[in-house]
Order: C-alpha cells, then structure tokens, then sequence
C-alpha cells in the first residue's frame, strides 16, 4: 500500500541510501505520499505499460461492482491472466501442462491490460513502459 511504500523510502532515505526507487505511476498522485511522505516522492522512478488501452475501463467496472478502488495498479493484468487461465480449463486442461499447451495455441486475447499472445517459447512480447521521474515539487519528467 502507499502508507507502507512511504514508510520504507522514509526509512531508506534515513539510512543514507539515496538511490532512485522504481513503483508504479499510480503512487505519483497518492494522496498519501503528497500528504505524509512528499519528501519521498524526490527522484523516485514512476513506471507504466503504456499498452494498458482498457485499463480505465476496468477500474471503473470494478469499482461500480465492488463499491471500491482496485487495490493494486496490476488488478487489470491480474484478472486478464486469470480469465485466460480459465478459458483453458473451459477447454479441457486439467493440469499445468495442459494449461502451458493451451497457452502456445490459443488466438491472441484482447484484455483490459491489452493484446496477450504468447510467443514460441511462451514469452508475452515486451510492452513499452512510460517512465517517469518527479522532483520535489511533484513535477514529472518524462524519462525515455
């Protein structure tokens, strides 16, 4: 959570340790940084697939059935990888090297995280990332 990412750059930063730290972009507009930890926000490395084209769409519908926020900036990878999961077991896979065949074979899936198709050797492709870095005033830097 962003209290307890506060908490350990705080702590980082008392020991001495001035070395940029990498978190997600969502931690750059966390109210709790800017109201608790803002001196941590200095130099840190925000990070974001740029791919994620439906991400919003997701946090928005999970919002409107559970009543809340998604808790985790990867809530939209995370149900994409368990709704692909589940399609295999749809099919008929039982085990884990069921699973992985289906995986090799399946049509790309059109997610909320975006496009998942696995290469030869079961690899997603590499997604471009948007980096970004923020100084003390909270103003970002895009990093490329």
């Amino acid at each position: 959570d962003d209290a307890g990412h506060g908490a350990f750059v705080s702590q980082v930063r008392q020991m001495g340790i001035m070395v940029p730290i990498a978190t997600h972009s969502s931690r750059a507009t966390s109210p709790v940084l800017k109201e608790r930890y803002v001196s941590v926000l200095h130099d840190q490395i925000f990070a974001e697939i740029a791919q994620a084209s439906r991400k919003d769409e997701f946090e928005k519908k999970y919002e409107a059935r559970f009543g809340k926020k998604v808790g985790a900036p990867s809530g939209s990878v995370a149900y994409d990888m368990m709704t692909v999961v589940l399609r295999a077991v749809k099919s008929g896979a039982r085990t884990s090297g069921d699973i992985i065949a289906y995986l090799h074979e399946m049509d790309p899936y059109e997610g909320y995280s975006g496009k998942i198709a696995f290469d030869e050797q079961g690899r997603l492709p590499i997604r471009k990332a948007v980096v970004k870095m923020y100084n003390m005033n909270g103003v970002a830097e895009e990093v490329r």
